[in-house]
């Protein structure tokens, strides 16, 4: 089960395409610092007939990925626009190389059926074909 984070500046843990800068920043307004970070017991894994990946509670499997620190309120509402309805933002615990453990908010994929029992890999993933399907347009829109 999965809480959704109350509305306030918050971090962001990222494991798909949100990851790549150029995805990120075609997203957001604001600048924000970042760390790469592990989700344990959570599974990454494809979207049917998509480039990008869903993320689910999965126990004995970790996602790596990247946190954004103190994301802004208006980023958030955007993110969560870009993210659509089969994704959920709910609270985890990510790891930090260091050994911390902070709470950040990560987008949970809620259609099952949409998912392949094919884990999703970074280094697959189709930078230029994503950028020109869903990161074109005005950010403020």
């Amino acid at each position: 089960m999965c809480t959704r984070s109350i509305q306030t500046q918050r971090h962001i843990f990222t494991y798909g395409s949100l990851m790549f800068p150029s995805v990120w920043e075609s997203v957001v307004a604001g600048r924000y610092r970042s760390e790469a970070a592990t989700l344990a017991d959570h599974g990454r894994f494809r979207v049917i007939g998509e480039t990008y990946p869903g993320m689910v509670v999965k126990s004995g499997m970790h996602v790596t990925g990247l946190a954004y620190f103190d994301v802004s309120t208006d980023d958030i509402d955007t993110l969560d626009r870009f993210e659509g309805s089969y994704y959920r933002r709910c609270e985890v615990s990510v790891r930090f190389d260091s050994g911390e453990i902070v709470l950040a908010d990560a987008y949970l994929f809620t259609a099952a059926d949409r998912l392949m029992e094919i884990t999703w890999e970074p280094e697959c993933f189709a930078l230029e074909g994503f950028m020109t399907t869903y990161c074109i347009g005005d950010k403020s829109a």
